[in-house]
């Protein structure tokens, strides 16, 4: 079974940010340049990311240089790789607790 990378990095965002990345993640303005078994590398409206982990930790690296927590790209993204390994998107539910102790 193929693990939920959205929702690891969801729980580090704010709602408004994971319900902009959702739209955007709709959009046919992404790319994906390298799929791995723990990361990928892609494109999200002319923003490059990468996605992955660092010592067992989710971590991202976005081009629009957001670095406190996931930005609306890296969320956008980590729901497509998500989808190409089957993994369902996390339902409104699902998103308001994961983001319950962030602001907006």
């Amino acid at each position: 079974m193929a693990f939920a990378f959205s929702r690891l990095i969801i729980s580090e965002s704010n709602i408004i940010t994971c319900k902009d990345a959702f739209e955007l993640s709709k959009e046919k303005s992404f790319r994906i340049e390298r799929l791995g078994n723990a990361s990928c590398i892609g494109e999200v409206s002319s923003y490059s990311i990468w996605l992955g982990f660092k010592r067992g930790v989710p971590a991202w690296k976005c081009s629009c240089e957001k670095i406190k927590e996931p930005c609306v790209h890296a969320i956008a993204l980590s729901l497509i790789w998500d989808r190409t390994r089957s993994v369902s998107d996390p339902d409104e539910e699902n998103v308001a607790y994961l983001t319950r102790n962030h602001s907006d």
